[in-house]
C-alpha cells in the first residue's frame, strides 16, 4: 500500500528530476493514489515544508553525515529531508514513527541498502531536536512558528551559526533562505522586523479559489461548499475564497466544470487593478501558468482578446489548458 511519505517522496523526486512545478505533481500524485483526506493533506505538508525549509533541514542533517553532502544520493537526500522535517517541525508526529516510517522509503526510492544509513542519521537528529521551546535566537535554537508569539524548537548541540557574531548566518540557516537576501533584508530592517518576514514566509500559505464569474458567483460556489462541508471565508476580491482547511483541489466540487480556480489573494488584485473591459486587446507576457490570464478574462466577460505569451512551450501549455476548464475562449497563446 502506498503511504503518504511516500507519496511525498515521489513529488520530491519527481520535481528534481523532472524539472517540474511541486504544486502541478502534488495535484497529480493525489489523483493518482487513494489516500485518506488525512493523509492528503499530510503529503502537502510534507512536500511544501520540506521546500520551504530544505537549507535549515541540511544544517541539520550535515554534521551527522560522515562524506561530503553533495555525495549523498539525491534520492537519499529527499529521504532524509522528509525524516528531518517531520522531527524538527511536526511535533504531533512522534519521533520515532518519524524515523522508522522514514527509512521505510529506502524500499521506495530504490535504495534498500541505505535503510542502515538513514536510520542512523535520522536517530542523531532526533537525539538533538529537544521537545523545548525557547523564545528567543540562538546557534541551538531553529525557528518554529509564530502563531502567537515567535518560538525556537531547542536543540541539544549548537548546529546553527552563532547569531551573536554572524546574525545573516544565523538567519540565512534557521528561516532556509540565501544569504544574500538576509543580508539584503538585514540591510533595510531591524532584527525583529526581519524575523517577522521570516516566519511569515514559512508558514503555510493559505489556500484561496478564485470562483469563475463566467459560470456562477462567489456566494452561490460558497453554498456550493458548504453543502460538502467545506467551509470557505470570502476575500476583498469580490471572486476570493479562502479554505479553511486543506483540501485536495480536483476533487473539490465544480472543478471538471470550471467553476473555480486556485489563484493567491494578492494575485487576484493585479487583474482587479487592471480594470479591464469587454472588447479589450491585451498583451500578457509570461502569462503561465495563466492565472492572471484567465482573471484577466472573466473580468471581460470573454468578450476581446488576450494574447498570452511565454518562452517555455510546457508551461504555455498549463495555459490552453487552464481556459479550456475555465471554458475561456478569447485567449491566444504566443510562444
Amino acid at each position: 500500500m502506498t503511504t503518504a511519505r511516500a507519496v511525498a517522496a515521489s513529488v520530491l523526486t519527481t520535481a528534481r528530476t523532472a524539472n517540474a512545478w511541486a504544486a502541478e505533481l502534488v495535484d497529480d500524485h493525489l489523483s493518482r493514489f487513494p489516500l485518506s483526506p488525512q493523509d492528503r493533506r499530510f503529503v502537502t505538508q510534507l512536500v511544501f515544508g520540506v521546500i520551504r525549509r530544505k537549507a535549515t533541514l541540511d544544517t541539520l542533517l550535515r554534521p551527522f553525515i560522515r562524506r561530503p553532502f553533495h555525495d549523498v544520493e539525491p534520492e537519499l537526500v529527499d529521504v532524509l529531508r522528509l525524516g528531518a522535517f517531520q522531527i524538527a517541525f511536526l511535533s504531533h508526529v512522534p519521533q520515532h514513527a518519524a524515523v522508522h516510517e522514514t527509512v521505510e522509503l529506502a524500499v521506495d526510492v530504490g535504495r534498500p541498502a541505505a535503510k542502515g544509513f538513514i536510520n542512523g542519521i535520522l536517530r542523531r537528529v532526533a537525539e538533538t531536536v529537544s521537545d523545548t521551546f525557547v523564545d528567543d535566537v540562538g546557534k541551538n535554537a531553529i525557528p518554529f512558528d509564530a502563531v502567537e508569539e515567535p518560538r525556537y524548537r531547542q536543540l541539544t548541540q549548537d548546529l546553527l551559526p552563532d547569531p551573536d557574531t554572524d546574525f545573516p548566518a544565523w538567519f540565512a540557516a534557521g528561516f532556509s533562505v540565501p544569504r544574500w537576501l538576509a543580508d539584503r533584508w538585514l540591510s533595510r530592517f531591524d532584527r525583529d522586523e526581519a524575523i517577522r518576514l521570516g516566519f511569515w514566509f514559512n508558514a503555510p500559505p493559505p489556500l484561496w479559489l478564485r470562483v469563475n464569474k463566467l459560470k456562477l458567483d462567489r456566494a452561490a460556489y460558497q453554498i456550493i461548499l458548504n453543502s460538502h462541508g467545506i467551509d470557505a471565508a470570502p476575500g476583498d476580491s469580490p471572486q476570493a475564497l479562502r479554505l479553511l482547511e486543506g483540501a485536495s483541489i480536483r476533487e473539490l466540487p465544480g472543478y471538471d466544470a470550471g467553476e473555480f480556480t486556485v489563484q493567491d489573494a494578492s494575485a487576484m488584485a493585479v487583474a482587479q487593478a487592471l480594470e479591464p473591459q469587454p472588447g479589450w486587446r491585451v498583451l500578457d507576457l509570461c502569462a503561465a501558468p495563466g492565472g492572471k490570464t484567465t482573471h484577466l478574462a472573466e473580468l471581460m466577460h470573454n468578450r476581446g482578446t488576450i494574447t498570452a505569451c511565454d518562452i517555455d512551450t510546457r508551461r504555455l501549455n498549463t495555459v490552453t489548458t487552464l481556459c479550456g476548464r475555465l471554458g475561456i475562449t478569447i485567449v491566444e497563446p504566443c510562444l
